[in-house]
């Protein structure tokens, strides 16, 4: 079990710090888009207005920035990854990769709820841009595949964060006489 556990450490923190850049790219991408319905308006995951009309509307129409959360969670794993490379102390690892997949879970609840709830992203988007109902605003306007993407990014660095977590580091003994 010691060489898989060896060859598992620096396969999960790769792993991770992929899944940690993929979740934080995803961020920049649309993640509501009414160009179908009222135009050429489309909010990126940060809150901010993508659209042509960007300069313009983006001081008045910035959205909830939930997916700061995403933003936290990947860099927590990717420092959480580092440090499980680095000669730092077993506790530290642990306690590192437990914080970096507690804040991955929290995300990963933000962007459920947002798929669920789609009001938590765009609030009140609508009494900004003029319109009375909600209507337009269900979850046929939110751009699921990227946030599909987002929660399984998040799913593998929960899963690398937490075993990273768990997984023993060999002692120095064993590492000398090997």
């Amino acid at each position: 079990m010691r060489p898989l556990q060896r060859t598992a450490r620096p396969l999960l923190c790769a792993v991770g710090i992929v899944a940690a850049i993929v979740a934080g790219a995803l961020t920049v991408l649309p993640w509501l888009d009414l160009s179908s319905s009222d135009g050429p308006f489309a909010w990126m995951g940060l809150g901010s207005d993508g659209g042509p009309q960007a300069s313009h509307n983006s001081s008045i129409l910035d959205l909830n920035p939930l997916s700061w959360t995403v933003v936290a969670a990947a860099a927590l794993t990717i420092i959480a990854a580092a440090t499980a490379i680095a000669p730092t102390p077993r506790t530290t690892i642990s306690l590192m990769n437990i914080a970096a997949a507690l804040s991955a879970l929290v995300a990963a609840v933000v962007v459920v709820s947002i798929v669920c709830i789609p009001e938590l992203f765009y609030s009140d988007l609508a009494q900004k841009l003029g319109i009375e109902s909600f209507t337009p605003f269900t979850r046929s306007t939110l751009s699921i595949p990227v946030l599909v993407a987002v929660g399984g990014a998040l799913i593998v660095m929960i899963i690398c964060t937490g075993v990273l977590a768990v997984i023993r580091r060999p002692s120095r003994a064993d590492a000398t006489i090997r």
